[in-house]
């Protein structure tokens, strides 16, 4: 029987006294992404009146940057992913989606700002598009690249809850109630 790599993560070791006082997130449920060749695992804690965004090695559990952010909803469907070649680490905050290098952690991208909270989002396959669905009936398509707005999508009838690609990236699926 095969055994599979364990990286073990003591995520509150890496929180100053202040952050792991005020840290709201049940740990140790977090919302974890790991980059699909393995090289770098993300999380998103919530300390109070914003957000640790750690970004580690898994294979040395070296942590690779902390970043604060402004509190972000790590509440739904993947608040935290990567895009399929591993180059950018997606977090959906507050006001739209944020981009990140997953090589550095720096701010690559902000897409476009929007008083309402993105309820979901998806990344094509294919790496081109990041698909952003919000409270209202409005679904964005946006350059993986820069956050370039591609295009918006009104149709829905109600908040859309879920987006997802086809495996070719060809086709978006969404879903509202």
């Amino acid at each position: 029987r095969q055994r599979l790599p364990l990286s073990t993560l003591q995520l509150a070791s890496f929180l100053d006294e202040p952050e792991r006082q005020n840290c709201q997130h049940g740990l140790p449920h977090p919302p974890l992404a790991l980059s699909k060749e393995g090289s770098r695992v993300a999380t998103i804690l919530d300390v109070g009146d914003s957000a640790a965004l750690l970004l580690f090695d898994p294979p040395s559990g070296r942590l690779v940057r902390k970043q604060i952010l402004p509190r972000v909803d790590v509440v739904g469907e993947r608040p935290v992913t990567f895009a399929q070649d591993g180059s950018l680490l997606f977090v959906r905050h507050k006001s739209g989606i944020l981009a990140f290098s997953a090589a550095s952690g720096e701010l690559a991208w902000r897409g476009p700002v929007r008083p309402r909270l993105p309820s979901s989002f998806a990344i094509d396959p294919q790496g081109r598009f990041v698909a952003v669905a919000f409270e209202s009936e409005r679904i964005e398509l946006l350059s993986l690249r820069d956050g370039s707005l591609i295009e918006s999508v009104d149709g829905h009838s109600g908040a859309v809850g879920a987006l997802a690609f086809s495996g070719d990236g060809s086709t978006l699926l969404s879903a509202s109630s």
